[in-house]
């Protein structure tokens, strides 16, 4: 028996001695627990689908004013264009000043009995944003709450130029310039033969120009691909997705919230929308510099990003009635040939309040690539223009604040969409906006094509 014990704990203890080795010789095989899932985890574009602010911050448009009263447009694309950005980053500019002079008699003779040089940007811009940028180059100092919309570059009497920033009628600065005379007036030499504009409305505030001719415009089609996969670009929002809970509503569309911000899905899958909650309802410190654009550009980027050429339109200011703090709503679009392209698939909207993100729109597609040139069509006159806004009950045109060519993208038929055309009319005072076929002049009614805010 006592022989017996002895060899039973023998086995025992050899048996304890493998098991004690397996265990620290053999890695066991398990499966991991996900943890949370941070933002900054979660990849919704590469780096090419990333933009700068040098990428989508340029004007929309260089006018060139002679002292004869006629007027030019050259556009993005265009070697007139070039040279008169050129010529704006190669001037020195000093002694920048609020200018109380610059009413609108003296707006109306700067680009009818003087040869000046306007850049239209679509967005307010921070001056020291665009001194930074290379856009602009200060020898003195510049202070960061001084915005810009306009830029007037003009010659002040026989060698000397002047410089004037416009934000709105209100807001006005104006600066010192050392530029070469010779290359401003190379710049009227070289666009003698451009197409003639005319000038619509009688003040600084409320002004646009329009083609006196017909002028000729391709088509295009353009690539739409699903670029973006969704259920991963809803996540990018939430810090921990863990955090958060789903509701279907009786359409089919999905919400995802976690207390704070919310996302909701349409049922198609086309359109993805994120409202931040808890957007502070105070007026920000007058003394904080304006970060709205900076701030929509990186969020823009991190959700989704873009394809192609692109650049930023701002729609309007929007004063949401619950708050008070004014809102920036800025639209990134694609652009072919210069022009915008105008359409929910296309453009991803934010709205910035107190230079918080508050509101995104933004379709999973990615809309770009290399657009193919079509057939080339005769577009509207702007006196042709100016008669359909006369004749439509909706629109006035003591009341419009900004016309533009633009390109509308069509249905999706595949893996590409058609680019029409259109003649975008803007009405800010009442937030109506009327789309009309360049060629045909047909108002354009559906849905699709209706430029809709985010307030």
């Amino acid at each position: 028996m006592e022989k017996l014990k002895t060899l039973l704990l023998t086995v025992l203890v050899i048996a304890s001695l493998l098991l004690s080795l397996g265990i620290w010789s053999i890695t066991p095989q398990y499966e991991s627990i996900d943890g949370p899932q941070f933002s900054s985890n979660i990849a919704t574009t590469d780096p090419s689908f990333e933009r700068t602010l040098n990428n989508v911050l340029s004007p929309r448009a260089v006018l060139l004013h002679s002292d004869q009263g006629k007027h030019k447009a050259l556009f993005p694309g265009q070697s007139g264009y070039s040279a008169g950005m050129e010529l704006l980053a190669d001037a020195s500019l000093f002694d920048i000043k609020i200018d109380t002079k610059f009413t609108d008699e003296e707006w109306k003779r700067t680009i009818g009995e003087k040869k000046s040089v306007q850049y239209d940007f679509d967005a307010v811009i921070p001056i020291n944003m665009l001194n930074e940028m290379g856009t602009l180059h200060f020898t003195s100092r510049v202070e960061p709450l001084m915005n810009v919309r306009t830029i007037y570059l003009y010659a002040n009497g026989e060698s000397e130029f002047r410089v004037v920033f416009v934000e709105d009628a209100e807001t006005v600065y104006s600066a010192n310039v050392v530029l070469s005379k010779d290359r401003f007036q190379a710049l009227y030499e070289e666009q003698k033969d451009a197409p003639a504009y005319a000038l619509y409305g009688d003040s600084l505030k409320r002004h646009y120009f329009l083609p006196v001719a017909r002028l000729k415009l391709h088509a295009y089609t353009i690539d739409v691909n699903q670029g973006i996969e969704m259920g991963r670009l809803v996540d990018s929002f939430f810090l921990d997705r863990s955090l958060t809970r789903r509701v279907v509503e009786r359409d089919g569309s999905e919400i995802v919230t976690d207390g704070n911000r919310l996302v909701r899905v349409d049922s198609k899958g086309k359109m993805i929308e994120y409202r931040n909650l808890n957007v502070e309802k105070m007026r920000r410190n007058q003394l904080d510099e304006d970060m709205s654009i900076a701030k929509a550009l990186d969020f823009a980027n991190a959700h989704g990003g873009f394809l192609g050429q692109v650049t930023i339109h701002q729609m309007r200011t929007i004063r949401p009635n619950d708050l008070d703090v004014d809102g920036r709503q800025f639209d990134f679009r694609p652009t072919v040939a210069g022009l915008q392209v105008i359409g929910n698939l296309s453009s991803a909207a934010i709205l910035v309040i107190d230079n918080d993100v508050a509101a995104f729109r933004r379709s999973p597609y990615m809309v770009g690539g290399k657009p193919v040139q079509g057939a080339e069509q005769e577009i509207l006159s702007g006196e042709e223009v100016m008669s359909l806004v006369e004749n439509n009950a909706l629109l006035r045109p003591d009341r419009i604040s900004d016309i533009y060519l633009a390109y509308l993208m069509e249905s999706q038929s595949g893996q590409s969409s058609k680019l029409r055309p259109v003649w975008v009319i803007e009405q800010a005072s009442d937030y109506r906006e009327g789309v009309f076929d360049a060629v045909t002049g047909v108002q354009l009614q559906s849905e699709e094509v209706m430029l809709r805010g985010l307030e």
